[in-house]
């Protein structure tokens, strides 16, 4: 199968285009007389998914598409065929199937992107200091596999193999991986391996010991370089997993996938494993080329085994297509979430002895405890989410007697990924808002990823307790309009 729709990459939101972008490309000839040549192209092209041993390799950097072309691979080439996929994603945060993004991403961050500048504002967007415009975009994925959330990147090569479910093993083809790095590694002192958790790591030697002078004492430590994550069916198994060779970003990395919600958040589904990483210091097509030649030491018997390159100016192919637009609609990256509780019971404000006995609180490291993080004082909320929908809430300022709390029936079948502000939820309810409230929706938007970077106190005043009552150093706002 070297067949694909012609895509463009440019916009992740709407990777797929119309079909009169499909033929914009091709020779100036009749649109009929284009699609017989793609047909013929596509019927030529599909016999390839009955060979015994495939390998493709991706030209396309678009996440949507390489994931929708490794799902048509999964279920089109033959029961007992052995296919090697090799492909590069843009910038991307690529959740499992089974997770939350509120738990194991910074939604905010996400939007805003990579900074090239390498210049962040951590604030919640409504109250930050600047609109960070200079940036890398970032797209959020939900796989169809199940596993933990990874960052890919231009730097990152994703391999995937499939292959016949009575002879699948976790660690048969990260095995291979390996014998292909230890081949092209320069390094003499980063050894790779597959741990006991099927994960791809580098031991490298002469790593300064934490808390001993810098060069005083040295140690062999782990750093995890390419994850694993699997679909496995009746007939067909897939394993795919990533591996870090040049990635620019590994400091965002931490950025992007570290919630601040996540102290607040108890969710049913799989939650990821963090693990320190680094990069190989390969560069990709030197990769491709020892993995390619490994699968093919693998299954290929000595006989010669034709490349497939898989790129946006070949044809369109319908199941890809439905595809992509099932991996970018906001119901499968949202509403495909398990259910899932956000509670502020246990966790109090800095300076305080939290609740460590509530089942919600999961104490923070002490650098990830700042102001921003912290729910205001005397604001009480509950929230169960349930694909994405809100089935119960409770919002409520327990500082003042005469407010009254927000409660299910004013905020039931609201859905999480539409709210825009959680300000106007509350106002929507027809709850006269206290300060404490205010706070509390602004706090929500940071949890939630929901503000939008221009958002500032005018959107928001008509919803706000009197001017009178402004104050510099309120939870809620830093510096009153107009101010620098």
């Amino acid at each position: 199968m070297a067949s694909i729709a012609r895509y463009t990459s440019k916009r992740l939101a709407s990777p797929f285009c119309s079909s009169q972008s499909l033929f914009s490309s091709l020779p100036s000839t009749s649109k009929s007389h284009q699609q017989q040549l793609i047909r013929r192209q596509c019927r030529r092209s599909f016999g390839l998914l009955s060979r015994p041993v495939q390998i493709y390799r991706s030209t396309v950097t678009n996440p949507y598409i390489n994931l929708s072309i490794e799902d048509y691979l999964l279920r089109k080439s033959h029961p007992d065929s052995t296919v090697l996929f090799l492909y590069v994603n843009s910038p991307c945060v690529v959740i499992g199937r089974n997770q939350n993004p509120w738990y194991e991403v910074n939604l905010a961050q996400v939007k805003q992107g990579i900074s090239k500048s390498g210049v962040y504002d951590d604030r919640p967007f409504s109250v930050a200091s600047k609109v960070i415009t200079d940036t890398v975009p970032v797209s959020l994925v939900r796989r169809r596999s199940g596993g933990g959330t990874v960052f890919h990147d231009e730097g990152n090569v994703n391999w995937s193999v499939i292959c016949p479910s009575a002879v699948f093993d976790r660690d048969r083809h990260a095995e291979m991986v390996v014998r292909a790095l230890k081949k092209i590694i320069r390094n003499p002192n980063m050894t790779p391996r597959v741990n006991e958790r099927h994960d791809i790591v580098v031991d490298i030697k002469g790593v300064p010991r934490p808390f001993t002078p810098l060069g005083f004492e040295t140690e062999t430590k782990a750093f995890k370089v390419s994850g694993s994550a699997y679909k496995v069916t009746r007939v067909r198994s897939l394993h795919h997993g990533t591996c870090l060779l040049s990635s620019p970003h590994l400091k965002e990395m931490g950025r992007l996938l570290k919630s601040p919600a996540r102290h607040f958040i108890k969710a049913r589904g799989v939650e990821s494993v963090r693990s320190e990483v680094c990069n190989v210091g390969l560069e990709v097509p030197d990769f491709k080329d020892a993995v390619v030649a490994e699968f093919k030491a693998m299954y290929a018997g000595g006989e010669r085994v034709v490349e497939h390159i898989v790129d946006r100016s070949e044809m369109e192919v319908k199941d890809i297509v439905e595809g992509v637009k099932q991996l970018t609609s906001p119901e499968w990256i949202y509403n495909q979430t398990p259910q899932f509780e956000l509670d502020t019971a246990g966790y109090t404000t800095l300076g305080q002895n939290p609740d460590e006995e509530s089942p919600f609180y999961r104490a923070p490291p002490p650098e990830e405890r700042s102001f921003f993080h912290e729910p205001p004082e005397d604001f009480k909320a509950h929230l169960v989410v349930r694909h994405g929908e809100i089935l119960e809430a409770t919002l409520e300022d327990l500082s003042d007697p005469s407010s009254k709390p927000i409660l299910a029936g004013a905020m039931r079948g609201v859905v999480v990924h539409k709210v825009r502000s959680w300000h106007q939820v509350m106002h929507d309810a027809f709850i006269p808002l206290t300060w404490k409230l205010t706070a509390g929706a602004r706090w929500l938007n940071h949890m939630f990823g929901t503000a939008i970077p221009t958002v500032g106190l005018a959107d928001v005043r008509a919803v706000l307790p009197p001017k009178a009552d402004w104050k510099d150093d309120d939870v809620l706002i830093k510096k009153k309009p107009g101010g620098k």
